[in-house]
């Protein structure tokens, strides 16, 4: 599980930045494999949105799955434990890119 800073420096994010972040998400693969997210993020990285994985070890061989089923993550490792200032989060997510419906899309997103 995720340490509570991690969660609560993106729950805070979330309430300024209009993001919808869940802590915990657990996924079940066509394969029978449940995977629990440290966080998922709605709208970003994919139709599905993002997962972030605090360790490859909580994915193991199941990425490629997780591609398949429209899923995008990233396992952050350490960087999971540095509290991220909300300019590097709204750059991370920049980067990840706007996948959910256009009228959901957050203020600060617009012509980014």
């Amino acid at each position: 599980m995720p340490d509570s800073r991690f969660v609560q420096t993106w729950q805070h994010a979330a309430r300024e930045l209009e993001l919808h972040v869940t802590p915990w998400r657990v996924v079940l693969l066509p394969s029978a494999k449940c995977l629990v997210a440290d966080l998922w993020i709605e709208g970003f990285g994919s139709p599905r949105g993002m997962l972030l994985f605090g360790q490859s070890g909580q994915i193991g061989d199941y990425g490629e799955e997780l591609l398949r089923e429209a899923w995008a993550y990233t396992v952050l490792g350490l960087e999971r434990h540095v509290a991220d200032s909300h300019d590097a989060i709204m750059q991370r997510l920049r980067q990840w890119g706007w996948y959910g419906a256009p009228e959901r899309m957050p203020g600060w997103l617009i012509g980014a």
